[in-house]
């Protein structure tokens, strides 16, 4: 995200953003050489482009020239002035994420958005070291997972017809990502809408499992850390489950600390 709000300075990107279409042609290649360094300088990011008040692609290091992206969440949220890291996304065969930011003009009136696509392995890699821990979103759909038997792209409840609609017409897990299977855990679905911690539910096989979840402070996704409670009185007796319960919230406070590091939003850049 540092990256996305430096490159959103470059008179380049800016320029070609705010131009009318005559003038565009002038601009483009200065541009399009500043976003090909920026491709090809870090092997993470996928695509840069740049996208027009209307929400069209001008241009793209890519295949997406032209595309209409207005219907985007990254997209309207950089329209609106706001840097955006989108939830990950399976497109182009891969799972990745978009990070975008506004286009200013010399009037300092949002004219465009710089979007980078990026891979996720990026923020993925910010859990590598935690089990059994999940990353929602204000879905309740799994946007990571570091369990034995990782489920991502699944919601915890079924969704409402709604909200699948939503996600379909916004492409908000990516166009390839054409249905949302769900689990049933509608307790857990409950107690992450209501930030109740901790909290116990039972897994299809029946197991009871305690776990302790905290949101990130930046946006509305939540990290979950969990373990059954047969691996919890395996190892220990009695006196210890509440500081394995302990472990498991201490273990949530590492992981969001790593998060916000890595900055997956945007809060601090806006408050800059």
């Amino acid at each position: 995200m540092i990256q996305v709000f430096t490159f959103c300075a470059l008179p380049s990107l800016r320029g070609l953003a705010a131009s009318n279409p005559i003038d565009r042609q002038v601009r483009l290649p200065t541009a399009r050489v500043e976003l090909q360094s920026i491709v090809a300088a870090d092997p993470n990011v996928r695509a840069a482009s740049i996208v027009d008040m209307s929400g069209q692609v001008i241009y793209a290091t890519d295949s997406t020239v032209n595309e209409i992206w207005s219907e985007r969440v990254f997209v309207q949220q950089a329209l609106r002035g706001q840097l955006h890291a989108s939830v990950p996304v399976r497109e182009f065969g891969e799972v990745s994420q978009y990070y975008s930011a506004p286009l200013l003009n010399n009037a300092r009136e949002v004219a465009g958005a710089v979007v980078l696509r990026i891979a996720v392995q990026d923020m993925w890699a910010a859990l590598d070291n935690q089990s059994d821990m999940w990353l929602v979103d204000e879905n309740g759909v799994r946007i990571a997972d570091t369990s034995a038997k990782p489920q991502t792209f699944v919601a915890l409840e079924p969704l409402n017809a709604n909200t699948m609609s939503t996600i379909y017409r916004t492409k908000l897990y990516g166009p390839e990502i054409t249905q949302i299977r769900s689990t049933n855990f509608p307790d857990l679905a409950v107690a992450v809408r209501r930030r109740s911690t901790p909290v116990t539910w039972q897994d299809a096989q029946g197991q009871v499992i305690h776990a302790a979840m905290e949101r990130l402070k930046t946006n509305s996704w939540t990290v979950i850390a969990f373990a059954s409670e047969d691996s919890i009185f395996a190892a220990v007796n009695d006196a210890l489950v509440l500081q394995i319960l302990i472990a498991l919230v201490s273990a949530i406070v590492a992981a969001c600390a790593v998060l916000w590091g890595r900055s997956i939003s945007s809060s601090n850049e806006k408050d800059g």
